[in-house]
């Protein structure tokens, strides 16, 4: 069983917007890697021209990077063996987005705020708003999810 977390979107009630989403976070849905953050559902609920969409990912219990490396309080310290099984997590989370998925998928937003860890201080990769699909001639093709997300 699986705490979650959700990011929300919030726009205009839009059939384009709806059309390139779905495709884009069924792609999100089928990424099973142990270094990428788990994406459990969704959510569309429109209310007249106001939408609300939530994705629903895994709770990853020790947050993200950037704050365990600043000293967030009540967060532990962490020894050298831990920081160097994080970056060699993220390595491995990125690999599989860039060469073992189809489409493979370049994140374009890699940055400290955007690896969890979990428990026993695995990273995972999170947030693919920037993300882009990359076709078989190693191009960025469309987008995956370029909308504002906020972590509820």
């Amino acid at each position: 069983m699986f705490t979650t977390a959700s990011s929300k979107m919030e726009g205009l009630v839009s059939l384009k917007i709806d059309d390139l989403l779905f495709p884009q976070t069924e792609l999100i849905a089928r990424l099973h890697h142990c270094h990428v953050v788990l994406l459990l559902g969704y959510c569309s609920e429109c209310q007249g021209k106001h939408a609300e969409r939530l994705l629903i990912f895994e709770y990853l219990p020790n947050g993200n990077l950037r704050d365990c490396l600043d000293g967030a309080p009540g967060k532990e310290s962490m020894d050298w063996g831990i920081r160097v099984g994080i970056a060699l997590g993220a390595a491995r989370g990125l690999e599989y987005l860039h060469e073992a998925t189809a489409p493979r998928i370049l994140h374009r937003d890699v940055k400290s705020r955007n690896i969890l860890l979990d428990e026993k201080w695995r990273a995972k990769i999170t947030d693919l708003g920037m993300a882009k699909r990359l076709r078989t001639d190693h191009f960025p093709a469309a987008p995956v999810l370029q909308q504002e997300c906020r972590v509820l």
